[in-house]
């Protein structure tokens, strides 16, 4: 075998494996300006009780030295590779009387009351409360019964991440009321599944009929119930690698609308 055709060999392999798909989501992530970290990042299972990977973890901070306000956003995101379309069964959200998120993203703040930083502050830009859906169930289509689903896996995984994530970056608060003279410290955590493959949302009409469209974005409410975690909803969204630079200026939009809001509120 000649050395050009090892090459050749070594590259089709590399394109049937998923790393391709991370060098590809950590290249968009630079990109965009996002400090990230690929593959080099663990975090502790509480349920298997011991420590696995997350494929990608990227940061983004907005400062204010005037008003002493650290406000910044950390993206946990596990990289899927899939020749199956992925179907997100949906619901509808655009009539929803308790419609947007708020404070139900995981986050951590010190000195940060809602006087600062609102329910609406939060939701006003943010996608997931701005969608017309959320998924609560998943499929892989054309998948053998007998073979394993990764939908549930990897959303489970960014999910365990972001919690660990939270932890890393916590501390125990030393004052219980709120000082403007002191800093100001937001952090929220997000968990993200990046698809290199075709996504699908699947949802009913007024007649019942199946409706099934393809897209790039979908945002999942995923209950979870264990003994070793105290969070019991979690908000992770799913993203094409294709759909990923639209997603980031959707996030970069929001995160500057919060951080705005909250220099305003600080009096």
């Amino acid at each position: 075998m000649s050395e050009n055709d090892l090459k050749s060999k070594i590259i089709n392999d590399i394109k049937k494996s998923g790393f391709l798909a991370e060098m590809k989501t950590n290249e968009i992530l630079v990109k965009n300006g996002w400090t990230n970290t690929h593959n080099a990042q663990t975090f502790h299972d509480k349920d298997m009780d011991k420590s696995r990977e997350i494929d990608i973890t990227a940061y983004d901070c907005h400062i204010n030295e005037t008003k002493d306000v650290h406000f910044g956003i950390h993206l946990i995101i596990e990289v899927k590779k899939s020749e199956k379309p992925w179907v997100i069964f949906c619901h509808d959200y655009k009539n929803n009387k308790h419609r947007g998120l708020g404070w139900g993203i995981l986050n951590f703040t010190d000195n940060v009351t809602r006087h600062q930083l609102s329910y609406n502050n939060i939701n006003q830009e943010n996608r997931f409360a701005n969608y017309e859906y959320f998924g609560t169930s998943y499929h892989e289509a054309f998948k053998e019964p007998s073979e394993t689903s990764q939908i549930y896996s990897a959303l489970m995984t960014s999910c365990k991440a972001a919690v660990d994530m939270k932890k890393r970056n916590s501390w125990k608060k030393e004052d219980k009321e709120y000082d403007s003279s002191k800093n100001h410290h937001v952090d929220f955590f997000m968990p993200m599944v990046v698809l290199s493959g075709r996504l699908f949302q699947t949802t009913l009409d007024i007649d019942g009929e199946i409706n099934v469209e393809e897209v790039d974005y979908v945002p999942v409410k995923l209950n979870y119930s264990s003994k070793n975690y105290k969070e019991s909803i979690f908000y992770p969204e799913i993203i094409t690698i294709d759909g990923l630079k639209n997603h980031l200026q959707h996030i970069e939009k929001w995160h500057k609308s919060m951080y705005e809001a909250m220099l305003k509120n600080i009096k």
